[in-house]
């Protein structure tokens, strides 16, 4: 009988998409409609969970989980008025199903990618859920992939370089990519092939 509920009179027929946890002391959960976040020490007390479930003030949500990444303070990007900003706390990047990628604060968005909107708005809406995104943390960027015009795999990849504030696109074509370590580096990134008539390698 103790379960949250997602959804209010504004996200109706909403889907949650993935979640990302501990961020500022908080579970964040992705709708397509929304972003929401969770605190508490969920403990039960009487008949009552100590779960606190805000909807915050986010306009759009994720595509997914895996569009989501952690961005440390200091990041740079340009707003939409051509200025540059610096963020001063850690925030998470995410990918919206409406096409554009976004900081979040904990409560609000803001839009990063528009130099970037009109490759962006190339997404294939009904293969969004294929879209992810890799960070390369050595060279301080996040890529985002994602199946563009009439494409059913990702095709399309652009970047941003935090460090520096600018994006930029990158011949991808991967089906997912994920940063781990090895015995030799902290930062070392795999992909896998995104056509299958190529085989199934591992780059």
């Amino acid at each position: 009988t103790n379960f949250l509920d997602f959804s209010d009179s504004s996200t109706v027929g909403d889907i949650v998409t993935g979640m990302t946890g501990d961020f500022e002391g908080r579970l964040i959960v992705w709708s397509e409609k929304a972003v929401w976040a969770v605190s508490g020490s969920g403990q039960v007390i009487g008949d009552i969970t100590d779960w606190t479930r805000v909807k915050t003030d986010a306009q759009v949500g994720s595509v997914s989980h895996r569009t989501v990444t952690r961005i440390p303070a200091g990041a740079k990007y340009v707003d939409s008025e051509g200025k540059k900003q610096i963020t001063t706390t850690v925030t998470l990047a995410y990918m919206t199903p409406i096409g554009d990628v976004r900081l979040f604060d904990g409560e609000n968005d803001v839009i990063i990618s528009l130099p970037e909107r009109s490759e962006f708005a190339t997404l294939n809406y009904a293969q969004r859920h294929k879209a992810f995104c890799v960070p390369d943390t050595s060279r301080s960027e996040v890529a985002w992939l994602f199946p563009g015009g009439s494409s059913g795999e990702p095709d399309v990849c652009l970047v941003w370089n935090y460090r520096w504030g600018v994006w930029y696109p990158r011949d991808w074509n991967f089906a997912h990519a994920i940063e781990c370590d090895s015995s030799s580096t902290a930062s070392q990134l795999l992909a896998c092939e995104g056509d299958i008539t190529v085989g199934g390698f591992i780059y």
